[in-house]
Formats: structure tokens, C-alpha cells, sequence
């Protein structure tokens, strides 16, 4: 299936576009299903993790240092994602 199309390619019917969007990000929305079911089945667990990062020390239940992780891989890859698209415009442009 090309990417490209032709100047006098017809528009792709919605259903053609959204089995588009779902191939393309298939693996996030399973990692995403996966973490959800994770914290949901850790949130009832009380008892804390310590973590120790250099000199710091942190201690929290699992959920909370799982929803964290979590937060910081997806910002991690929003960023990356956003500079490689950005990066695919600038090639473009020359």
C-alpha cells in the first residue's frame, strides 16, 4: 500500500482512513491497553516501593510509580515522534 498519491487520486472513504489510523498505531493502543490493566489490577495494592535515583529516594505505592512511567515513556514518545515528523517535513521542503 503506497503512501503517495496521484493528483487525481479520489478521496478515501472514512472506513479506508480510520483502518489507516488503526494500522499505524496499533502497538500504542495494545501498550496502552496493557498499562491500563496493569494499574488497574496494582491500584488496590497498598504497600510501597522505594526507589533510589542517585542520591534520591522515593517511596510510593506500585500504581502511582507505574502511572508515572508510564506518563514520562508517553511524553518521551509524543517528542520523539513529533521530531521525526518534523524532520520528514524539512526533507521534504528542499
Amino acid at each position: 500500500m503506497s503512501t503517495h498519491t496521484s493528483p487525481n487520486a479520489q478521496p478515501t472513504p472514512r472506513g479506508n482512513r480510520f483502518l489507516t489510523w488503526l494500522k499505524n498505531r496499533w502497538l500504542g493502543i495494545v501498550v496502552t491497553a496493557l498499562m491500563v490493566v496493569l494499574l488497574i489490577q496494582n491500584i488496590g495494592i497498598i504497600n510501597s516501593i522505594n526507589i533510589s535515583l542517585l542520591w534520591i529516594q522515593i517511596s510510593a505505592p506500585v500504581w502511582v510509580l507505574l502511572l508515572v512511567l508510564f506518563a514520562t515513556g508517553a511524553i518521551a514518545g509524543v517528542s520523539f515522534a513529533r521530531s521525526r515528523e518534523k524532520a520528514r517535513q524539512d526533507s521534504h521542503k528542499k
